[in-house]
C-alpha cells in the first residue's frame, strides 16, 4: 500500500508507513555497515541481518508516527502540487493570465525541488535526526516519498477531460508522460507533466469541454515538438531551466526562462 493516498482532487500522506520492497533492495545495497552495527545489538546471530533491517524499519516507522512530523509529512504530501505550481511559475510568473497556454514541467525539475523542500522540512524533526541509519536512511526516504507523490499524481490520470487542479491557482495538469528521454546528465528523472494555465475554470464540465479540443492540440504539438529535439536542444532547454530550479530551492526570487508551449 502507498504512503499517499488519492483524495478526490489532492494527494495525502496516509498517516502510516507500509514498507515498501524498494527498503529491502535499499538496505541490501546501501546500508551494510549500518546493518552490521545494529545486529551486534541483536541477542539472535542467527537472524541478526533481518533483524538488523527489521530494527531500521520499526525505527522509521515509529518516528513518522509521531504527531508533528506525521502533521509535516500530510502537509509535505498536500503540498507537492504547490511546488508543482511554483516550477510552472519559472516560465510563467505574471498574475495576469493573458492567454491561455499548455506548458511542458519536466519531472527533473517538479521531484528534486519538492525533495529538497521535504528535507529542510525534516532536518528539523529530532525524531527524524536520530534515526540510526542516519543520512543514508533519511535519504531513502526522501527519494520514496517523491516516488510515491510522482506515482499518485501520474495514477489520478490528468487528461483534458479529467484536469487537476494546482492549489487555488489558475494552473491545471492535463496529461502526462513518464517515458520522455530527457537524457539530461546527473538528472534522475524523465518524463514530464502537460501544465495547462487559464483563467477559465476546468473544474466545470462545460469549461472544459469547450476547451479540451485546443489543450490537446497544444500536446500535440509539444509532442510533435519535442519528438525532433536533438541531445544538444534539449541540453539548451533544460540548463537553464535547472539553474532556476535550483534558485527556487534555495527559496530565491526567480525570474522567468524560455519555456517549451503551445
Amino acid at each position: 500500500m502507498s504512503w499517499i493516498a488519492i483524495a478526490g482532487k489532492t494527494l495525502e500522506f496516509r498517516g502510516q508507513l507500509i514498507q515498501p520492497r524498494s527498503f529491502q533492495d535499499w538496505a541490501d545495497k546501501q546500508l551494510q555497515q549500518n546493518i552490521e552495527e545494529i545486529a551486534r545489538e541483536e541477542t539472535n546471530l542467527f537472524f541478526k541481518r533481518r533483524a538488523a533491517k527489521k530494527s531500521l524499519w520499526n525505527e522509521l516507522e515509529l518516528a513518522a508516527n509521531q504527531p508533528a512530523l506525521r502533521a509535516a509529512l500530510r502537509k509535505l504530501a498536500t503540498d507537492y502540487f504547490t511546488t508543482l505550481r511554483k516550477v510552472a511559475g519559472i516560465f510563467d510568473p505574471s498574475s495576469y493570465v493573458f492567454d491561455s497556454k499548455t506548458y511542458v514541467i519536466p519531472r527533473f525539475l517538479v521531484n528534486p525541488c519538492h525533495r529538497g523542500i521535504l528535507e529542510t522540512a525534516l532536518s528539523r524533526s529530532n525524531e527524524f535526526q536520530r534515526l540510526r541509519g542516519g543520512p543514508s536512511l533519511q535519504s531513502y526516504f526522501y527519494d520514496e516519498f517523491i516516488r510515491q507523490l510522482d506515482e499518485a499524481l501520474i495514477d489520478m490520470k490528468p487528461a483534458t477531460n479529467n484536469p487537476v487542479k494546482l492549489d487555488d491557482s489558475t494552473w491545471y495538469v492535463v496529461g502526462t508522460d513518464r517515458n520522455y528521454k530527457w537524457s539530461i546528465e546527473d538528472e534522475d528523472w524523465d518524463g514530464h507533466f502537460f501544465v495547462h494555465r487559464t483563467t477559465v475554470d476546468l473544474t466545470k464540465r462545460g469549461n472544459r469541454s469547450g476547451r479540451a479540443p485546443k489543450i490537446d492540440d497544444a500536446i500535440t504539438k509539444l509532442n510533435e515538438q519535442m519528438g525532433i529535439l536533438s541531445i544538444e536542444e534539449k541540453r539548451s532547454f533544460a540548463l537553464p531551466w535547472i539553474e532556476k530550479r535550483n534558485d527556487l530551492i534555495e527559496r530565491e526570487k526567480v525570474a522567468n526562462v524560455h519555456p517549451l508551449a503551445v
